[in-house]
């Protein structure tokens, strides 16, 4: 929004509180219950640097005792004021602390409160008996002295609540809210004394201690924490908040401490300020890091933890907080065992709940882990969280990569005496082992395996086995099972499926995906034909559409391998690829477009400079009121060939479109001058028999023929042609590009009278031509081979554009290609 204009300046003024309707609005809707008043009085003693807090109840009322800091008689003459003052910096938290208290413990209807305070030598109280009804006076003797008979210690503060009746509920809010006080409290009652307990954290597994500037906490593992973390904040010792917090690690509980944080009016909730956020920034790092300590821990442990789990008596250990009876819980009790049985029964209540914790979090990175994008969710996919058929551990990705073949996620309810022959399954030690898998892979997708199918799994051959392959993705959805990828060799238009059924592969066919060009591998055990446009039965209809569900996080993947500042053939067809996802999501809803953010950013369009611009270029180079006009090519000019006969994506997206000033116009060469026709000299009949076409001599094309007829031996380059093509050959072979054997290279050999030779004389340059005549060589070579797949073809193409593009990025061709 354009900023408004400066407002005018009228007037200034001053307007008066009514103190009294203040104080009784907050004494209503300060601390949900009034009983809570000591509470604040807690707070008050820890912001003024007491060391130690004592509590007596009595029939006739409650006492409060703390030392610290001595306190300015003139701070209680107006004990409420400074509810009404700013103090940005905190300095007067505890005279906030002790009005709120008081204003709670009035609502209590007291006979009297009275607050002694030592101030240099001498004691001074202050009587309230009501919100507007206070007075202050200097007491006579030895300051407090009576309450360091009874307490012991040097005391600063006393107050007395004068009331009937019992403080049960008070000091229940004592043990409720402030064990993790950092000073210690004592409540003394009937002649006995106990403490307040502290809240340990003893009982969390992998604790941890962490402090970031004034915020301090403790962390941990532990079972309640599996459905949410729980995390309680602290301040000036007391509990103020207990939250759920989202963890993107592991869900931990435990504390934060940090005297900074802001309460909001009602004494009971946090100010969701920066300071705030700060503290759920520090929880979830730290969440992170016991993700990966776990994660360590659990590698360590899940090979020893599955051999122990063969004992059935000790299996009561894992997950030992849900599922288990009254009588497993008991044995724990009644047997002891040895020091030994009591380490592996430790080992495994501690495993399990590291697995626990890790399996929570494959539940929270389920959709990014599906998308297999980079982070945590990678980390997850190797975590041994599983136990096979064997006892031996498992991860999610073991039990994925064999769904490609397998189509579905088999699981076993007994161990067995030896592993599978052909495949894994995953053990089910515990019933919440099935419920996670039916949770992250879906129900439909797990089934235990029967006798028959363990002795003989039912298999599919539906899986991408090119190797021209940019990238590919296992699919599962239901019955559907196979895999979908990118070519670095991709079809013109369409997509290419090859159809499985429970028997074999049925056919392959084209399919339009909305300009994608996807290879796919798709099987249902129920298809009986291969779709057609226009001829979709049910089973190939939900193929299609399990394959569609997966391509946004495939062409998301393939995005984290682009490199536009890479020009090379490799990132040219990953950049088509992308346009053609860019193209097939343009004309969508806007509110599709967030689910892409990252394909705006992508470098896809070159400007007049050749530099590469993003969609969000675009969009803000449009804003600013400078469109920009951009190349009719995606490509650098030394890459464009490799797109002739693929989508004009350039004009298809940007014709007549608002975004940019335009498509530049190609400029084109015009063509040089004919040549003029050289009169053949005219040709003697020889008496001499022609020999036949020698079976290694190269054919040459008619049209290329009749021009190098026009010409003579004389017009030829002197050089070493069969040399250089052996040598372009042998470079290519060193990359892996050339599957030749070096026999066969070595037999490449040009007679002197080949017209392709002529034909390279005549262009005048046989350094500048060697790549199509290194072309020429290897195609021949494949029509008589006849052992080439288009695989190892395309592989060679590109491999010889490479070696162009690094001859070229020099001037000129090298005599000795690059290798």
């Amino acid at each position: 929004m354009p900023p408004e204009d400066a407002g005018e300046f009228v007037s200034a003024g001053r307007f008066k509180v009514d103190r009294t309707r203040a104080l009784e609005k907050l004494m209503r809707f300060q601390l949900k219950d009034a009983t809570m008043f000591a509470l604040p009085w807690v707070q008050a003693a820890v912001a003024g640097g007491a060391a130690r807090i004592d509590v007596s109840t009595t029939p006739a009322g409650f006492e409060f005792v703390f030392d610290g800091r001595e306190w300015d008689p003139e701070e209680l003459r107006d004990p409420y004021h400074h509810l009404f003052d700013s103090d940005p910096r905190g300095t007067r938290a505890r005279n906030r602390e002790l009005a709120v208290g008081l204003l709670s413990a009035l609502r209590l209807d007291p006979k009297g409160i009275t607050v002694r305070v030592r101030s240099g030598g001498k004691e001074f109280a202050l009587y309230v008996d009501g919100p507007t009804e206070e007075r202050l006076r200097e007491l006579e003797g030895s300051p407090l002295e009576d309450a360091r008979t009874r307490y012991g210690g040097n005391p600063v503060v006393a107050l007395w609540v004068g009331r009937v009746g019992g403080f049960k509920a008070t000091e229940a809010h004592l043990n409720a809210f402030c064990g993790r006080c950092p000073i210690p409290i004592t409540i003394h009652k009937n002649g006995r004394r106990h403490s307040v307990v502290q809240s340990a954290e003893t009982d969390l597994v992998d604790s941890k201690r962490f402090g970031r500037g004034e915020l301090t906490g403790t962390l941990g593992l532990s079972p309640e924490a599996l459905g949410g973390g729980t995390i309680d904040f602290v301040v000036r010792g007391v509990t103020v908040l207990r939250e759920r917090v989202q963890m993107p690690g592991v869900p931990v509980t435990g504390f934060v401490r940090d005297d900074g944080l802001r309460k909001s009016l009602s004494q009971i909730e946090i100010v969701k300020d920066e300071r705030y956020e700060a503290a759920l920034a520090a929880i979830r790092s730290e969440s992170v890091a016991l993700l990966k300590e776990s994660l360590r821990k659990v590698a360590a442990a899940s090979g020893p933890a599955g051999k122990m789990l063969a004992r059935e008596e000790l299996r009561r250990h894992w997950l030992h907080w849900e599922g288990w009876s009254l009588t497993d819980k008991f044995t724990d009790l009644v047997e002891s065992g040895g020091e030994v049985e009591k380490r592996k029964a430790s080992l495994l209540r501690e495993t399990s709940l590291r697995v626990a914790a890790l399996r929570a979090a494959c539940l929270y990175h389920r959709i990014s882990m599906t998308r297999d994008e980079r982070g945590i969710g990678q980390l997850l996919w190797d975590a041994p969280i599983l136990f096979d058929e064997a006892g031996r551990p498992l991860t999610l990705r073991a039990l994925r990569e064999q769904a490609r073949w397998l189509t579905t996620i088999p699981f076993v309810g007994r161990l067995s005496a030896a592993p599978f022959a052909t495949h894994r399954a995953a053990w089910i030690c515990h019933p919440a082992d099935l419920a996670f898998l039916k949770l992250f892979f879906g129900e439909d997708n797990v089934r235990a395996l029967s006798p028959q199918e363990i002795a003989a799994p039912v298999k599919t051959d539906a899986v991408l086995d090119q190797e021209n392959l940019l990238i590919k993705q296992a699919i599962l959805a239901g019955p559907v099972a196979g895999e979908i990828g990118l070519s670095i060799s991709p079809h013109p238009r369409e997509s290419r499926i090859q159809w499985f059924n429970h028997i074999r592969s049925i056919g392959r066919s084209r399919w339009d995906m909305r300009g994608l060009r996807i290879e796919a591998a798709l099987h249902h055990p129920q298809l009986s034909q291969v779709a057609l446009p226009g001829k979709v039965e049910a089973p190939a209809a939900e193929c299609l559409a399990a394959a569609a569900s997966g391509v946004p996080a495939l062409y998301e993947r393939l995005a984290q391998d682009y490199r536009p500042e890479e020009r090379s053939p490799r990132q040219a067809m990953i950049r088509e690829h992308l346009l053609d996802f860019l193209r097939s999501y343009w004309k969508a809803e806007p509110e599709i477009w967030p689910s892409f953010s990252w394909l705006a950013g992508l470098g896809l369009f070159l400007d007049s400079d050749e530099r590469f611009l993003s969609i969000r270029d675009l969009n803000a180079a449009c804003h600013a009121g400078r469109k920009i006009i951009v190349e009719p090519s995606a490509h650098p000019k030394a890459l464009q060939s490799l797109a002739i006969g693929y989508p004009d994506h350039i004009k298809l997206l940007f014709e007549g479109s608002k975004l940019v000033a335009g498509i530049r116009r190609e400029r084109r060469e015009e063509p040089p001058a004919p040549m003029p026709k050289r009169t053949p000299a005219p040709r003697l009949e020889s008496a001499e028999k022609i020999e036949p076409k020698k079976e290694g001599e190269l054919s040459l094309p008619p049209e290329m023929r009749r021009a190098v007829e026009t010409h003579g031996v004389e017009d030829l380059v002197a050089s070493d042609p069969t040399g250089e093509v052996r040598r372009w050959l042998k470079a290519l072979k060193g990359r892996g590009a050339c599957p030749l054997t070096d026999e066969s290279i070595d037999s490449v050999a040009f007679d002197p009278r080949h017209p392709l030779l002529r034909f390279l004389g005549e262009r005048g340059n046989l350094m500048r031509l060697m790549p199509y005549a290194v072309s020429v060589c290897f195609s021949d070579l494949n029509r008589r081979v006849r052992e080439l797949t288009d695989v190892q073809d395309a592989c060679f193409s590109l491999s010889l554009a490479e070696l162009v593009l690094e001859a070229d990025e020099k001037g000129e061709y090298r005599r000795d290609p690059p290798i």
